[in-house]
């Protein structure tokens, strides 16, 4: 009786077997992770907000960055243009004060969202005490179009040299509307 091993091609087939399941199981768990950054993104959001509405109920306001056109964004945004800022009191007055035990950061903060690359993702508010923009702007990994958080709320980006720090009901520029499907954004701004 012979001792028979496995032959070459044998072994060559089963090592392509397993790489190709080990691929198909890293873009599986690839996915998975994004969707559970974007469901984290998310209760965020909406827990920040909670914040935002019981310091409006305690207080008659909301809490304010000094004006609408300037925005504070959290410590994973690696850029900010003056008046804006980064900061870990991003909306001001809530930890502080109790409303909420700390502010979040954004669990991937690349600043590089559906091929964008500007210093703008991340974690943002702005207020100017009547009026509030609460965003998770251009971080979301899986688009959204419609329902849930989707708004036409959002932010200026520094470099289109735009005067106005806020974009709101779909700003004519041909690249925003993706900015909005990559975005989680709370806000009682009335659309002009």
């Amino acid at each position: 009786m012979k001792d028979r091993g496995f032959t070459l091609i044998e072994l060559l087939v089963v090592i392509a077997i397993i790489g190709v399941l080990s691929s198909v199981i890293l873009v599986s768990l690839n996915t998975v992770r994004s969707k559970a950054r974007d469901a984290q993104r998310q209760s965020d959001i909406t827990e920040v907000n909670k914040a935002v509405q019981l310091y409006y109920d305690d207080n008659g306001s909301y809490p304010s960055t000094g004006g609408m056109n300037t925005v504070y964004m959290d410590p994973g945004c690696k850029t900010a243009t003056a008046p804006d800022q980064v900061t870990s009191d991003w909306v001001p007055g809530l930890v502080a004060g109790k409303y909420i035990a700390a502010l979040p950061k954004d669990p991937l903060p690349t600043d590089v969202v559906a091929g964008y690359k500007s210093g703008g993702a991340c974690y943002m508010y702005s207020s100017d005490g009547k009026y509030y923009i609460l965003s998770a702007w251009s971080t979301v990994e899986n688009p959204i179009t419609a329902g849930g958080l989707f708004s036409h709320a959002g932010y200026r980006e520094a470099n289109w040299n735009v005067q106005d720090a806020t974009y709101l009901c779909n700003y004519p520029n041909s690249d925003l509307p993706q900015r909005y499907q990559h975005s989680y954004t709370i806000s009682n701004e009335p659309c002009s």
